[in-house]
């Protein structure tokens, strides 16, 4: 509600006159005074995005497992295998959009996941840009679907090179790979192996590069949805199988 968006907008100001009355008071820097105050604003515009969920909730159940299909749905149907399994049982369709798909916002530079986090599910962009940085041998394939790019874009955002550092392989390995990096955009996915392949790993570190809205298809709960559908499920698993040969 509005008295809401208010109140927050209220406490983010006095959270910001005390970082500025006790930085003032200890002799701060001034650098890291601004640093402080970038934090505080950023957390209040993450809260801007996404303060709206707790709302929806509020809506009749069937209604907002309705929503969801609506604003979930399109995104799936970017991938081939969920277009098609979602458009031959709709009742299955909108118990995945609501059961097994985590809807998140992000700001530019958020990280997603890189190669240090436990894997989740498979990720589609909604809207928004991402850029993923990964080590390549120049032969590797990537595992989701690529579309043509303008060198520029990733040029622009040199400053998320370093912060995927961390998640650089060993010295030894490292000598015969390069650091390559992949732009996603809206309808474009990413981590499909999470759900087929047991085990398996992030091979390298997803970053935003402006405010996005993202998706994530959890491994557990596309299964426990799918159990419920013999001939989804039946599909699944041939598609694994051909996915992983």
């Amino acid at each position: 509600t509005m008295a809401n968006v208010a109140r927050e907008r209220m406490r983010t100001t006095k959270i910001l006159q005390s970082v500025r009355k006790y930085c003032a008071t200890h002799c701060i820097s001034y650098s890291y005074t601004m640093q402080m105050k970038r934090y505080v604003e950023r957390e209040h515009r993450r809260n801007e995005l996404c303060n709206h969920m707790p709302l929806l909730q509020t809506l009749p159940e069937g209604m907002v497992r309705e929503l969801f299909q609506e604003a979930r749905g399109p995104t799936l149907h970017s991938h081939a295998f969920f277009k098609e399994v979602c458009s031959t049982d709709p009742s299955m369709e909108l118990n995945l959009c609501s059961q097994a798909v985590t809807e998140f916002y992000l700001l530019a530079g958020d990280t997603v996941f890189d190669m240090t986090r436990k894997t989740q599910g498979m990720y589609f962009m909604a809207s928004g840009v991402s850029i993923y940085f990964y080590w390549s041998s120049g032969t590797d394939q990537m595992t989701h679907r690529r579309s043509t790019r303008r060198n520029t874009t990733g040029s622009r955002f040199k400053g998320l090179m370093a912060s995927s550092m961390s998640s650089a392989p060993p010295t030894r390995s490292r000598s015969k790979m390069a650091m390559a990096q992949t732009v996603l955009e809206a309808e474009e996915y990413i981590a499909e192996a999470a759900l087929w392949v047991k085990a398996w790993r992030h091979q390298g570190h997803l970053q935003s590069m402006v405010e996005s809205r993202a998706l994530l298809l959890s491994t557990e709960d596309l299964f426990k949805v799918f159990q419920a559908y013999a001939n989804v499920l039946a599909h699944a698993v041939v598609y694994a199988r051909c996915f992983v040969q």
